[in-house]
């Protein structure tokens, strides 16, 4: 019975130690990549959007004018900007959804290595360079190959992968964001309450792929064995990084025009934070419930 409860409590306090963990042991690298991704959203935001805001504005000004007159031939511009809205719209959704994948995965990868857990994810291959190169600076180790690398010096991971592994890794966290996303958006299309069980039984899927470097099934089929296994603290975890996305948006949104200033910076505080505490909450249910999935060794 004791056994449990420190493992629930570790759970359920995992919001307040993502907090801890952003402020106190790295503020630099999670509020960096937060700041980082809310910069590159807000210009793809501006790309997709300022061309079709534009165009709505140009029409609708066109049919205020009373009586009815001679209408003038349309700008350059407006067949210019009816040409690209769409395609630049497409183009900065997908744009949006790369960027918070990649930060998402970045900052997974930093609050697991803050607490000491999976050190070597999400090492890109300048990283895995940087050993290589102490040893052949002055004072080094000499030209041996560091830790991880082979007699060719081709740097690789611990399971000896090549540097190409981070791109096949991107692709796996794009693929695993997707399916999650989209089961997120249908459910939410469906009265919103099956959105929101997709989210929370498919949040840990990115953290296992990140972590684990699971395929995007193995990943998907762990955070549903984890949100069947520990229901209630997932839950709770989960509806509080809800809630606290929510108000953020209503609060950026009550700012009227500087919504478009307000709400990058909310999100460069709430997206390292629901990260952190993903991941901590990952963590922890890999200690409450160490199982095997069946067909896993």
């Amino acid at each position: 019975m004791s056994g449990d409860q420190k493992p629930a409590a570790s759970l359920t306090s995992a919001l307040g130690r993502a907090w801890l963990l952003i402020f106190r042991a790295r503020p630099a690298i999670f509020l960096k990549q937060g700041l980082v991704a809310a910069a590159i959203t807000l210009v793809l935001f501006l790309v997709g959007t300022v061309p079709s805001f534009a165009l709505v504005s140009y029409m609708l000004s066109r049919h205020e004018v009373r009586p009815p007159q001679v209408t003038p031939p349309d700008p350059y511009w407006v067949k210019v900007f009816g040409t690209l809205a769409l395609p630049l719209l497409g183009v900065a959704l997908v744009g949006v959804f790369l960027v918070i994948t990649w930060s998402l995965a970045r900052l997974i990868a930093a609050t697991a290595a803050a607490v000491g857990e999976f050190p070597d994810a999400g090492r890109s291959p300048a990283a895995a360079k940087a050993p290589r190169r102490a040893a052949k600076a002055p004072g080094g180790a000499g030209n041996a190959p560091a830790a991880g690398t082979p007699a060719t010096g081709r740097p690789t991971t611990k399971t000896g992968r090549p540097p190409g592994w981070m791109y096949e890794a991107f692709l796996r966290q794009i693929a695993t964001a997707g399916v999650a996303a989209s089961a997120i958006m249908v459910g939410t299309a469906a009265f919103v309450v099956p959105g929101l069980v997709a989210f929370l039984a498919l949040s840990m899927a990115l953290p296992a792929v990140v972590l684990e470097e699971k395929d995007t099934v193995a990943a998907l089929r762990q955070s549903l064995f984890f949100f069947r296994a520990n229901p209630a603290p997932v839950t709770a975890s989960g509806l509080i990084i809800v809630a606290a996305a929510a108000v953020g948006y209503v609060l950026s949104a009550a700012t009227g025009p500087l919504m478009f200033l307000i709400a990058p910076l909310t999100g460069a505080v709430l997206l390292p934070w629901g990260a952190a505490a993903l991941t901590l909450v990952f963590l922890d249910c890999r200690k409450r419930t160490p199982q095997t999935l069946k067909g896993e060794k």
